[in-house]
């Protein structure tokens, strides 16, 4: 009887049936499950003490650069980054994540932006030295567009030595 069901249940049409509320039920589980990994963990992401990825992008920027990070959400990557650049701007679209951002992360060298990176005006910036992201371009559906409007926008501190600092996620870590 055990062997009859386990068939029954993963059957193609089963499987078929079943496979789309699954994968839902999945992603609603793990925004769930960070939601409440923030909350216990004081705001922070447990990812952020495990990945240590904000490390390396503090790593590889030069004391004295003016940084920029697009895609800020609520201003981690830019308050770290801070403590090393003269000055940092953190551009994001949605306007609650900019208002968390200078709640919580505020710096007399940090300035937060609500607005698209595609179309700021980042001559009302000082010249940058340095572009970061960090979980932004597997969001954007014409990357090599949105990177092309970012560097022609820019005031660069160095139009010959266009620096860009990129994360991006695994295929294989969740």
């Amino acid at each position: 009887m055990k062997g009859l069901i386990s068939r029954i249940m993963f059957s193609k049409p089963v499987a078929q049936k079943l496979l789309k509320p699954i994968l839902r039920l999945h992603s609603w589980c793990y925004n769930l499950a960070g939601k409440y990994a923030v909350i216990s963990n004081n705001g922070v992401h447990p990812k952020h003490n495990i990945l240590k990825y904000e490390e390396w992008f503090l790593d590889h920027i030069n004391s004295g650069q003016t940084v920029l990070d697009v895609g800020c959400k609520t201003g981690m990557l830019p308050f770290m980054l801070a403590e090393k650049a003269a000055f940092v701007y953190g551009i994001e679209i949605k306007h609650e994540d900019i208002t968390a951002a200078r709640e919580q992360h505020a710096g007399a060298n940090i300035e937060y932006i609500c607005a698209d990176a595609t179309t700021y005006n980042y001559h009302l910036c000082q010249p940058i030295d340095c572009v970061t992201m960090s979980n932004v371009l597997e969001h954007i559906e014409h990357r090599v567009d949105f990177l092309k409007k970012i560097v022609s926008r820019i005031r660069w501190a160095d139009e010959n030595h266009k620096c860009f600092l990129f994360r991006v996620p695994m295929i294989d870590r969740e």
